[in-house]
């Protein structure tokens, strides 16, 4: 059930030592609730269309706070203007 996490826990590390993923459409956040369990360290960003979506996963998926989100926007737009994924 978690072989789809294998991908961002293999995420090499970057000069701080962390892992920084970026999760390309969020929805409620269940990728980013179960790799936050697995590596606590895990610096985690997601991009979703729908708003929406990221308040119920805040609501009531427990989506962790310290996911970084960018909601409302076009994942296209984020991947062109970020070089890093700090």
């Amino acid at each position: 059930a978690t072989a789809y996490l294998a991908p961002a826990l293999a995420a090499p590390r970057s000069e701080d030592g962390r892992q920084h993923v970026l999760i390309v459409g969020l929805a409620a956040g269940t990728m980013a609730r179960q790799l936050s369990l697995l590596e606590a360290d895990i610096a985690l960003r997601g991009v979703e269309l729908d708003a929406a979506l990221v308040d119920l996963g805040r609501r009531w998926f427990d989506l962790p706070a310290t996911v970084e989100v960018d909601a409302g926007v076009d994942a296209r737009m984020v991947s062109r203007s970020t070089c890093r994924l700090t």
